[in-house]
C-alpha cells in the first residue's frame, strides 16, 4: 500500500506539473517583470531554464501541497488532483480557428526584392548603439537635479526623431538589440535560448541562414565595421560574427592587441578609445567605397559598471558622472563627423539598444517618479549629412526590428516591400508589427513562433537583384 502511494505521488506530482508548463499558466503572472527585479544578477539570468521560472515555481507550490495531500488524505487526495489537472487544461486551452494558426513569422519574415538604383550614389551608415541611454535620463525629477543628456537632447534639434520606440525583452540586452537592428528578427524565443545556453557550438549559434543587412551592404561593396569595448565573444556574438563577418570586427583583446587600452579597463574597454579607434580607421582608409559602423557603447551600463573616465567631470561621484561624459563624448564625435569631407554623403543612426536597467538598485536615481511619465522611451535620432534641414519628429510605434529596413533605406536600397525580417521601414506608411498587434500580444506571438523561427534560421536562402 505505501508504494502504491508513494507512486500515486510522484506520478500526479508529474502530470500537474507538465500541465502547469503545458497550458501556459503563466499568463496569470504577466504583471510581475521578474527581469526588472533580477536585472543585476546575470548569472541568475543567464540560466537556460530562467524563461520558465514561473512555471517552475508554480510547480514547487503545487508540489508541497499534494505531499500535505497525500500524506494526510490520500484517498481522496488522487481523485482531486485529477479532477483539478483536467479543469486546469480547460481553463488554459484556447484552440485558434484552423485559419488563424499559421505563426507570426511564417506569416511576415520577409527578404524583400532588393533594388540599388543605377547611378544612385550609395551612402555611409554610423549606428551608435548608446548603451541604455533613454529619454528618463532628462527628467530632473528622476536624475535628482539636472537633464543628464543634455547635449544629445540638443541634437535632436538637427535630425529626425522616432517617437515610439517600444522596449521588448525579447529583443534585449545590448547583443540581442544588435541582432534585431542588423537583421530584423528578435535574438530567439525562449526554446531558442535554451538551446543557445546548452550547446555552445557553431551549429546552435550564428544565424547561418539569416541575411541581414551588413551581409547586403557588404555584397554591394561597402566596407563594414563592427567595434566594441567588452569582448566579441559577449552574448554568443563571435558565433554571429563567424556567420555574418564585417571588414573589421574589433572587441576588447582585439583592441588590446592594438594598444587601445588604459589602466584598470576592467570589464570593457572605454569609450575614448573605441572613439579614438574608429576616428584612426577611417582616416587611414584609402579607398572610396562607402562605409558601414555599428559601434557600441559601454560606459553608460547599468546598474553596476557605470565608467566615468578620468577626464569625466566628477560632479556626483555615482554613475550619473558617466552619463553625463557620454553624453559630451558622443556629442564631441558626432561634430568630428560633421566636420570630415564623407560626412555629406553620410546618415548617423544614435540609437539607445534598450532601457536602462535595474536604476532602482543603483541608488542613485528616483525611479518611482518615473511612474507619472505615460512610458519611458529608448533614445533615437537620425541625423542625414546629404540633406540637414531633414528634421522633425515621426510618430510611429516600433522596436528595435524596424531598424533593419529603415537603415537599408537611408543607404540608398530600394525594398519591395519596405520590410526586412519581421521590421517594418519607418520611413514608410505601412504600420509595424508592433503598431497592429500592440507591444504585449506582439512578444506573445513571438515567443510562439519558435518552430518557423528554427526554420527560419537554418532552412531557408535568399537571393538579392540589383536593377542595372
Amino acid at each position: 500500500m505505501k508504494i502504491l502511494k508513494y507512486l500515486s505521488w510522484l506520478l500526479m506530482t508529474l502530470i500537474v506539473f507538465c500541465a502547469c508548463v503545458y497550458c501556459g499558466v503563466s499568463s496569470l503572472w504577466d504583471g510581475v517583470d521578474i527581469a526588472l527585479i533580477l536585472s543585476h544578477y546575470q548569472l541568475v539570468l543567464s540560466c537556460p531554464l530562467m524563461p520558465y521560472w514561473k512555471e517552475i515555481l508554480l510547480g514547487c507550490v503545487i508540489f508541497l501541497l499534494i505531499t500535505f495531500l497525500l500524506c494526510r488524505y490520500w484517498k481522496i487526495a488522487f481523485p482531486l488532483m485529477l479532477i483539478g489537472c483536467i479543469t486546469l487544461f480547460f481553463i488554459n486551452y484556447h484552440p485558434s480557428p484552423k485559419e488563424e494558426n499559421v505563426s507570426l513569422f511564417k506569416k511576415e519574415y520577409v527578404i524583400p526584392h532588393v533594388i540599388f538604383p543605377k547611378g544612385q550614389k550609395k551612402k555611409n551608415i554610423i549606428v551608435i548603439s548608446l548603451e541604455s541611454i533613454e529619454d528618463l535620463f532628462t527628467w530632473s525629477d528622476v536624475t535628482g537635479g539636472e537633464n543628464l543628456i543634455p547635449k544629445l537632447t540638443e541634437l535632436k534639434k538637427e535630425g529626425i526623431v522616432f517617437d515610439g520606440y517600444y522596449n521588448l525583452q525579447i529583443m534585449v540586452p545590448t547583443i540581442p538589440a544588435f541582432i534585431a537592428m542588423n537583421c530584423g528578427i528578435p535574438r530567439g524565443t525562449s526554446i531558442w535560448k535554451i538551446f543557445a545556453n546548452l550547446f555552445k557550438t557553431k551549429e546552435y549559434g550564428g544565424y547561418p541562414n539569416a541575411f541581414c543587412l551588413s551581409d547586403l551592404l557588404a555584397q554591394y561593396g561597402w566596407e563594414t565595421y563592427f567595434i566594441m569595448g567588452a569582448k566579441c565573444t559577449d552574448e554568443g556574438n563571435d558565433k554571429f560574427l563567424e556567420r555574418h563577418p564585417m571588414s573589421v570586427s574589433v572587441g576588447k583583446k582585439e583592441l588590446e592587441k592594438l594598444g587601445y587600452l588604459q589602466k584598470d579597463s576592467g570589464y570593457r574597454i572605454p569609450d575614448s578609445e573605441l572613439i579614438r579607434f574608429i576616428k584612426e580607421t577611417l582616416n587611414k582608409k584609402r579607398t572610396d567605397a562607402p562605409f558601414f559602423v555599428y559601434f557600441i557603447t559601454g560606459n553608460s551600463h547599468a546598474p553596476k559598471e557605470f565608467v566615468a573616465e578620468a577626464f569625466c567631470e566628477k560632479k556626483y561621484g555615482d554613475g550619473r558622472d558617466a552619463i553625463k561624459c557620454l553624453d559630451k563624448q558622443i556629442f564631441d564625435f558626432v561634430r568630428w563627423c560633421q566636420k570630415q569631407p564623407w560626412y555629406q554623403n553620410t546618415i548617423i543612426y544614435l540609437v539607445g539598444d534598450h532601457l536602462s536597467w535595474g536604476l532602482d538598485k543603483t541608488e542613485i536615481f528616483r525611479v518611482k517618479n518615473a511612474k507619472k511619465y505615460p512610458r519611458r522611451q529608448i533614445y533615437n535620432l537620425v541625423l542625414d549629412g546629404s540633406n540637414p534641414l531633414n528634421k522633425g519628429v515621426i510618430k510611429k510605434e516600433f522596436t528595435q526590428v524596424d531598424f533593419a529596413p529603415t537603415i537599408l533605406e537611408s543607404a540608398g536600397f530600394k525594398l519591395l516591400p519596405r520590410k526586412w525580417g519581421i521590421g517594418v521601414s519607418l520611413w514608410s506608411d505601412e504600420p509595424t508589427l508592433v503598431e497592429q498587434l500592440g507591444a504585449k500580444k506582439f512578444e506573445q506571438e513571438l515567443e510562439a513562433s519558435q518552430k518557423d523561427y528554427f526554420d527560419m534560421i537554418y532552412g531557408k536562402q535568399y537571393e538579392v537583384s540589383e536593377d542595372h
